[in-house]
């Protein structure tokens, strides 16, 4: 089983998937079908993993770059994981949208987005994803 949610980067129009459990097979299976992705590209997913990617021709959504949160527990259940995969996230977004950049002198609106992003992480509602193989 696999829950998701969508939630949107403060001041940008980027969103972030957040997807929480499921075998590496469905996890995978999503990937193919959400983002157009073949086999061999999903193979190396991770039960916990941050990455920005551009979804392909062939997916369900249509081609655009997104961040995509994988983690195998509730970020509740598991909040060291969680920190660990937001602060990924941060350079992800921060190398992906360049008015973004994390450094000394950005460090306010850094921890301020961060406690944003999480916010909206953590009071999401999740919905199962109902997947279906080809």
């Amino acid at each position: 089983m696999i829950l998701f949610t969508q939630i949107t980067v403060p001041m940008t129009d980027f969103k972030v998937d957040v997807f929480i459990g499921g075998t590496k097979e469905e996890n995978q299976l999503v990937q193919i079908n959400r983002y157009g992705f073949s086999k061999e590209e999903v193979d190396d997913i991770t039960e916990n993993e941050c990455a920005s990617i551009t979804s392909g021709e062939n997916g369900i959504i249509k081609p655009q770059k997104t961040f995509l949160l994988h983690l195998e527990k509730m970020p509740i259940d598991n909040l060291p994981v969680f920190i660990h995969e937001i602060w990924h996230l941060m350079f992800h977004i921060s190398e992906t949208i360049t008015d973004f950049k994390i450094n000394n002198n950005t460090q306010t609106w850094g921890a301020c987005m961060i406690e944003s992003i999480a916010k909206d992480i953590l009071n999401a509602k999740y919905e199962e994803l109902i997947l279906v193989s080809e």
